[in-house]
């Protein structure tokens, strides 16, 4: 997914250094080596989200699943396992809980990311749609002339450029010609 063009950003070295797998993963072992320096009783575990939604936003979607459910695993088997006093069955309830989110929030970036790469390649492909001008009526793919209410609700996402429609033109200019 080229996000640099879909951005509006091109050539940004952070933009470029974010679609490689290796810095999702090198921010994973960052918030895990932070949430086991602090130690069993502060919980970091909430910033096991920026790796997993870099991943899923910018890289494959298996790389998201795949730090979604190691991150936790990790906290668990390194933190919850290896110090004495913390409740186990507790602990591996939470990890389950942590793996649950972290995926439902992979998959919802994940889509996000493809829905809004979509819509970008079809503004790409069909570019800005003309407005009338005078009356507002928005001509669509098909040369068919709607009123802008119509064609916001159906197309949100559009960027327009001015024109005017044959019947304003007609009826403001004397001719039928576009």
């Amino acid at each position: 997914m080229n996000t640099t063009k879909v951005l509006g950003v091109r050539d940004s070295w952070p933009l470029r250094a974010l679609q490689r797998p290796a810095t999702a993963i090198g921010i994973a072992a960052i918030c895990l080596v932070l949430d086991l320096v602090t130690g069993p009783f502060i919980d970091l575990s909430a910033v096991f989200i920026i790796p997993v939604a870099i991943s899923a936003w910018f890289c494959w979607p298996s790389y998201a699943y795949a730090l979604a459910i190691l991150q936790p695993l990790v906290r668990f088997g390194v933190l919850d396992i290896w110090h004495d006093g913390l409740d186990v069955g507790n602990s591996a309830i939470n990890a389950i809980v942590r793996i649950i989110v972290l995926v439902l929030m992979a998959y919802l970036a994940g889509i996000t990311a493809r829905a809004f790469k979509r819509a970008k390649q079809v503004m790409r492909r069909w570019g800005d749609p003309p407005i009338c001008c005078l009356c507002m009526k928005v001509r669509d793919k098909h040369n068919n002339w709607q009123p802008l209410e119509v064609y916001l609700s159906r197309h949100p996402e559009s960027l327009y450029s001015h024109s005017l429609c044959p019947d304003c033109l007609k009826h403001d200019y004397g001719n039928g010609q576009s």
